[in-house]
């Protein structure tokens, strides 16, 4: 990661695209505002974003200013309440500049999600000198960003609070090795395996894990649905902002994946997973799939047993299993009938309109699914 729209940040492309690797630049939509000689501006970080990096918040407009009273006191604007504001203004104040950062993020073409932030100046525990501020800026932070990173190793653990080593001109390679297996990294209890220290630099033992997967659903291509340019669109956003696809098997593993467990599933993950499902037999779909096999994406998809006109075959089913797709039922084969009961006509969670028993309508339900 690199902090603050650091203009030589780039030099590092080459050097990570090489090995195959990316990077994360955290931003101050204030310094891109306002470029001097040391920050990027908004295009400079759209190439930056163009050529494989994800970029997040560091920073709204003013929130990394210095703020007076002086220095000894408590300077932080994120941290700090000016003097006589009480929690209600200071609160205001942090979640505006909050909500003008993401603002000039969308209105300078970065649509992608803002999930990590990383804190100016790196305060949190000690720094904070007002309990009450202590107490309220986590929630603050919380509420916009999924991951909140800080350098401060003795944080308190709570909300989304995350460890991150800082590297400077004289940290060496030893050190560097050491933080990798560093067990402050860890998550939900689970502390990285400890190995020996190498002679020489290697890969590390531990994968940073994944804190969240999101879960994209399309029921249909052209017509009432979503063109196949806009899905084009987003595919082509999704992998430019450097997530791959999984199965909805491989979801349901990390959902339910215990601490002794947890470290080799998450091994088996791309650093940003998502699954992109469809629902239903829509012919169209084929298309999606493929636009989603331009960057070799696999998709999920939920059919129905009842195979009508239009709609896909058995076949392309089998198809796109092949491909590494994940084929799951969304009905059996009259899970789709609409009922003749016209104040509840769904097949799955409604009684017919001849007096159906719910003994009944569970054993018609079950018959369908079983069918399928």
């Amino acid at each position: 990661t690199f902090d603050d729209n650091i203009l030589n940040a780039g030099a590092a492309t080459p050097i990570l695209k090489a090995r195959g690797l990316h990077a994360t630049m955290y931003v101050v939509s204030g310094f891109a505002d306002a470029p001097d000689a040391w920050n990027m501006d908004w295009g400079d970080l759209l190439t930056l974003r163009n050529s494989g990096w994800y970029i997040s918040m560091r920073a709204g407009p003013l929130g990394r200013t210095i703020i007076t009273p002086p220095q000894s006191q408590c300077p932080f604007f994120y941290g700090c309440r000016l003097p006589a504001e009480n929690l209600t203004d200071y609160s205001a104040r942090v979640t505006a500049d909050l909500d003008d950062g993401i603002a000039a993020f969308r209105a300078n073409g970065f649509n992608e999600s803002l999930a990590t932030f990383s804190l100016p100046f790196d305060y949190w525990n000690q720094d904070l000198q007002d309990p009450a501020v202590s107490t309220l800026l986590p929630g603050l932070l919380a509420a916009k960003f999924s991951v909140v990173f800080t350098e401060d190793a003795g944080f308190t653990p709570g909300y989304n609070r995350r460890y991150r080593f800082e590297i400077h001109g004289n940290t060496s390679l030893a050190a560097y090795q050491a933080a990798l297996d560093d067990n402050r990294f860890s998550w939900a209890g689970i502390s990285p395996a400890t190995s020996p220290a190498p002679a020489a630099l290697t890969t590390p033992t531990w994968v940073p894990p994944v804190q969240y997967i999101p879960v994209v659903s399309f029921s249909k291509l052209g017509g009432t649905g979503v063109s196949a340019a806009a899905f084009s669109d987003f595919v082509d956003l999704v992998y430019q902002a450097g997530y791959r696809t999984i199965t909805v098997e491989k979801y349901i593993e990390w959902l339910e994946a215990s601490p002794a467990s947890f470290n080799a599933l998450n091994a088996s993950l791309p650093s940003r997973p998502i699954v992109i499902a469809f629902q239903g037999n829509d012919p169209n779909i084929l298309v999606a799939a493929s636009l989603l096999d331009r960057y070799s994406f696999i998709g999920n998809l939920f059919a129905a047993a009842s195979i009508t006109s239009p709609s896909m075959s058995w076949g392309d089913m089998q198809s796109l299993q092949g491909k590494g797709w994940s084929i799951q039922m969304t009905s059996g084969p009259l899970g789709l009938t609409v009922l003749s009961n016209p104040s509840c006509p769904n097949f799955y969670t409604c009684l017919t309109s001849d007096g159906e028993t719910e003994p009944s309508f569970s054993a018609r339900v079950a018959s369908d699914l079983v069918g399928g």
